[in-house]
């Protein structure tokens, strides 16, 4: 019960979640990935338990029999459900194997109470003991914060997930959708090499920080996106096909050219898209740290996450561009 009023605590003060954005929130990250990422997951967080959220109202119109206030509790109930506890759920192996499913969804206390830290996975399920083992990172003295690794996430994710972002987060990236038209020639060899490649034909792929900047698979897609007739059947036959992944993969000057205009055209597209520079948004943000701007925590933190993904696409870009010229 304590978890569970700590829970909800957190869903009516600290815990910045989705469900509190206003329309206002939700139009600065219109131009960016995030809000339609966040759309999506308020739709299917609210199909998935859709039921079990009918099931708390009923239950609070029979304790309460106040339609007033039961309407007023319905949101409180639905936000907490959707964006506190569904968030903590965690898969775990049964201890008693009566049903076709291997894993069931627990809340852990423990793991609530601990703020993250990047660095790497330290709890894991003795299946001896049938318990959740979870144990520091570091050493640490009496008094002091015990940290955990939430997983490798973007500060999109953390920012979807968990309410907060990491303006130093080493595993963020930026992910663009790009796919094959059906209507291409070519689309039969591009997506049996893509195969071979164990990359989607229609997905999103990674614009990564530096000194990366973009990810082997969004890199291997381009390649292939750009290729002829000739060269496709040439990497569907050759057995180093993986080459394509790799920064330095030795192609034809040609196709390696294309490779990187594309990329430089895609992300400077993605730049303009912002009703603001990146320049524009650093001041302000200076402005609200030294004082001389007034912005609540929601719309600050949503500003921090949009300077940190246009520096991320900012800094790609000048990387594809260095890239044509060579």
């Amino acid at each position: 019960m304590f978890f569970l009023e700590c829970l909800s605590y957190r869903i009516l003060s600290e815990h910045e979640n989705h469900l509190k954005y206003t329309n206002s929130e939700m139009s600065e990250m219109e131009c960016g990935k995030l809000a339609l990422n966040i759309k999506v997951r308020l739709r299917d967080a609210c199909e998935k338990r859709k039921s079990v959220l009918i099931g708390l109202w009923r239950i609070v119109r029979v304790i309460f029999d106040n339609d007033e206030l039961v309407n007023a509790y319905k949101r409180l109930i639905r936000s907490w459900a959707v964006s506190t506890v569904m968030t903590r759920e965690n898969l775990i192996p049964r201890t008693k194997q009566d049903t076709e499913d291997e894993l069931i969804a627990a809340l852990i206390p423990f793991w609530d109470m601990a703020n993250h830290r990047h660095g790497h996975i330290t709890s894991y399920f003795n299946m001896e003991t049938c318990q959740m083992e979870s144990t520091a990172q570091d050493d640490f003295n009496e008094g002091e914060q015990i940290f955990i690794h939430y997983g490798d996430r973007s500060n999109a994710e953390l920012l979807i997930h968990n309410g907060f972002i990491n303006s130093v987060n080493p595993k963020d990236s930026i992910a663009i959708k790009l796919g094959l038209s059906q209507s291409d020639p070519l689309y039969e060899k591009r997506s049996q090499l893509l195969q071979l490649l164990n990359i989607p034909k229609n997905g999103e792929l990674k614009v990564l920080p530096a000194p990366e900047h973009i990810s082997p698979e969004l890199l291997a897609f381009v390649r292939v996106f750009n290729m002829n007739e000739e060269q496709l059947q040439h990497w569907i036959c050759s057995e180093r096909a993986t080459d394509l992944l790799h920064i330095d993969c030795a192609l034809e000057t040609s196709l390696e050219s294309k490779t990187w205009q594309y990329l430089q055209t895609r992300l400077m597209l993605l730049l303009r898209v912002f009703p603001t520079t990146l320049e524009a948004d650093e001041t302000q943000l200076a402005g609200v740290k030294c004082g001389k701007l007034q912005m609540a925590q929601i719309p600050v933190m949503i500003l921090e996450y949009r300077i940190l993904e246009k520096r991320i696409l900012a800094a790609a870009l000048d990387y594809a561009k260095q890239r044509t010229k060579a």
